[in-house]
């Protein structure tokens, strides 16, 4: 702003706040929700727990020892059964004739 007021035409234009159409979701709508859930349930437990299991050896924190071990388990655990399930469904055809739609509309 080169004063204080009434904002110039270049401001008008930008807005952080503004949402592009054209721009993806995060959590693609065209995909089946277990695999939206096994993919981030898999990322959470490199990404998340596993670091936070060598943290805890690294360091000998009895705690974020027993956290991320579990955490990474219950992670991956999630991630085999998702998969197993969407590839389960996968199989059986259900996925052929996915639209885009919201998440809670949307076929496991």
């Amino acid at each position: 702003m080169t004063h204080i007021g009434k904002p110039s035409n270049n401001e008008l234009d930008v807005n952080p706040m503004k949402i592009d159409k054209n721009k993806k979701p995060f959590i693609p709508r065209d995909k089946p929700k277990s695999w939206i859930i096994g993919i981030l349930a898999g990322l959470f437990g490199l990404l998340i727990a596993g670091p936070s299991l060598f943290v805890g050896y690294y360091f000998r924190w009895q705690f974020l020892q027993y956290l991320g071990r579990t955490l990474f388990v219950g992670c991956w655990l999630a991630f085999a059964l998702m998969w197993l399930l969407f590839m389960a469904q996968s199989l059986r055809g259900k996925y052929k004739k996915m639209s885009e739609k919201d998440w809670q509309d949307q076929v496991w």
